[in-house]
């Protein structure tokens, strides 16, 4: 039951990913969004509150991966300096990934063409973390 929620989850907010990509926030409507991820508007109304958090929910799942890579390449053990320099480079690879894959760069483009300054603020409070 968990993974086929995982499932909806990651096929809405790839959907929600297309949808800003393709047409920024005024193509992100609950029809829409149901539409392309193949569900009710019922199920997106279940699984986010309202479209902040689902915009949080886009960029929380961005950052996940760059922090995934900050607890498995500098943890507490001793590392050796090639061991550092490998983690280190692996977390870099990570970063650029994550601020240029098509989901950054939708939101990225939402959030600086919103006047009222609001999704910049789900953006920095989501993404930092």
């Amino acid at each position: 039951m968990v993974r086929k929620l995982d499932a909806r989850l990651d096929d809405i907010l790839a959907a929600a990913v297309g949808l800003l990509s393709s047409g920024g926030m005024a193509a992100m409507t609950t029809t829409a969004l149901a539409d392309a991820a193949h569900c009710s508007k019922k199920t997106i109304y279940a699984l986010f509150p309202d479209k902040d958090g689902l915009l949080a929910a886009i960029v929380q799942r961005q950052a996940e991966t760059v922090a995934r890579e900050l607890e498995g390449g500098f943890g507490d053990e001793a590392q050796t300096q090639a061991e550092a320099r490998d983690a280190a480079i692996r977390l870099g690879a990570a970063l650029l990934e994550l601020l240029m894959s098509p989901a950054s760069i939708a939101i990225n483009q939402a959030a600086a063409s919103d006047a009222s300054g609001h999704l910049g603020e789900i953006l920095r409070s989501n993404g930092r973390n």
